[in-house]
């Protein structure tokens, strides 16, 4: 766990203080580490370290690294019988 000193606008800080005051349970830091990670989760995925927490990296990576099949028989049938049609202008 590491700890960091940042700076929120006024207006969002007002925000967390109204949620802490509302929710006396919640912690500041957890509030911040989990909109933290959601940011990161929406919008840069691959660099959150923690599959367990996330596991959409993994998947895309295994199926990038994955060699490409042969197209199911059904749909190489589909192709063959697609192909035989003639386009009408």
């Amino acid at each position: 766990m590491k700890r960091f000193s940042i700076s929120l606008p006024d207006d969002v800080a007002k925000s967390l203080e109204k949620i802490l005051e509302s929710q006396p349970t919640a912690s500041r830091s957890k509030i911040i580490a989990d909109s933290l990670r959601e940011y990161i989760v929406r919008h840069h995925p691959f660099y959150l370290s923690r599959e367990e927490d996330f596991k959409g990296p993994r998947v895309l990576r295994e199926l990038r690294a994955a060699q490409r099949r042969a197209p199911s028989p059904r749909r190489r049938k589909l192709q063959r019988v697609l192909e035989g049609w003639r386009r009408i202008d």
